[in-house]
């Protein structure tokens, strides 16, 4: 009996721990070009905790680095106050760190490569499992071969607009750029699921989601040329 009690205990006690801890993105993904080197992925674990957390981390043996792809280094840092944090080289170690600010932020950052000799459209997943989470923190990194000298713009802007989220039958887009001519839908694993033209000089197009399974998407807005102009994800539900 008292074991049984016990048991119960820790797993309330869990419940509520991964209840307090959450991820700003379940999941970060960019579509970088051949050659493009050292670019820094983000996402952030939040402590809704009156003190602060510690917790073990380690990436995981499902992560798959095609050829051509590298990944320099893992850090974290305790935010808002943006401290020195902790660099780690890439491997499937365990790290134990008690970092998580109080009610704070803990910012992890992956250094990623894909080198000129990487294949097109081959996608890296790097999973990072952490054990006061109840998901993984997953970094999905497309290869991209570009036509032309132009590289995408990889810095995610603040002036596109997605409503309502979660979406169910209709997804509503709201830009402010002259260049937009299409939009490119992905699933979570970088797969193109379809293309659509969008109405050109217009600051705002709808498109349908009904046909999508539920779940987390991305929507790329190019150009006439294919390059990409930004990147963001919806939820269907």
């Amino acid at each position: 009996m008292k074991k049984i009690l016990f048991l119960a205990l820790f797993s309330l006690v869990s419940t509520l721990s991964f209840a307090q801890i959450t991820l700003s993105k379940d999941t970060v993904f960019v579509k970088m070009a051949k050659g493009h080197l050292n670019y820094d992925m983000h996402d952030t674990m939040l402590n809704a905790f009156s003190s602060k957390i510690g917790h073990t981390w380690s990436v995981s043996n499902l992560s798959v680095l095609p050829a051509g792809f590298s990944v320099s280094s893992i850090c974290t840092a305790p935010l808002p106050d943006n401290s020195t944090g902790t660099c780690y080289p890439y491997n499937f170690s365990a790290h134990s760190e008690d970092t998580i600010p109080a009610n704070g932020l803990l910012d992890f950052k992956v250094t990623v490569s894909v080198a000129a000799t990487a294949t097109a459209n081959s996608v890296a997943y790097i999973i990072i499992n952490s054990d006061v989470l109840n998901k993984s923190m997953v970094f999905v990194v497309e290869a991209v071969q570009y036509s032309t000298n132009v590289k995408p713009n990889l810095t995610l802007p603040n002036n596109i607009t997605l409503y309502p989220t979660p979406a169910t039958n209709i997804l509503n887009i709201l830009h402010n750029s002259s260049l937009v001519s299409k939009a490119v839908l992905y699933n979570v694993l970088g797969k193109k699921i379809m293309t659509y033209n969008t109405p050109i000089g217009e600051k705002g197009f709808s498109i349908p989601v009904s046909d999508l399974s539920n779940g987390i998407y991305f929507i790329e807005m190019q150009d006439r040329n294919g390059v990409n102009l930004a990147l963001k994800k919806f939820v269907k539900n």
